[in-house]
């Protein structure tokens, strides 16, 4: 009989927090500080809902250095799990973002410096802060965080 090999968790790499209108954001410059890289912010859901804390908040994110997207304008693939390691889809050789945390599942961090609430939706990129700007579709650079 054989045996199944554990599956080891991964190293999270959480450099991308989503954001929407439920969650009260007090300070951009914190969050980069902090060491995170991106935020993506929702921007529609279904049919005629706008968040409007996607237009307010973007330039001071950017004003802070971080790259700025929104849920319906991603083009690679984002994978919500939580859990210790992902699990694609068979169809995907891999997910883009991983998000590994949200609403207090899943593993920690779930809380970010300058955000308000706890239980945040944490995202894993598997790579440092220039490979994801290189790879966003907004800005193309971005300054590493100073701890």
């Amino acid at each position: 009989m054989k045996r199944r090999r554990k599956l080891q968790p991964v190293a999270i790499n959480p450099l991308v927090v989503d954001l929407s209108h439920h969650n009260d954001v007090a300070d951009f410059g914190k969050v980069k500080a902090a060491g995170y890289a991106g935020i993506i912010h929702k921007a529609t859901e279904a049919i005629g809902f706008v968040d409007n804390m996607y237009a307010i908040r973007r330039g001071d994110a950017m004003d802070a250095g971080l790259l700025w997207g929104a849920y319906l304008a991603a083009h690679r693939l984002w994978l919500a799990q939580y859990g210790p390691r992902p699990v694609t889809p068979r169809n995907w050789s891999s997910a883009w973002l991983w998000q590994f945390t949200g609403d207090g599942v899943g593993p920690k961090p779930h809380s970010v410096p300058g955000i308000v609430d706890t239980g945040i939706d944490i995202n894993h990129f598997d790579g440092d802060a220039v490979k994801l700007a290189a790879e966003w579709s907004g800005p193309t650079t971005v300054e590493p965080a100073t701890a």
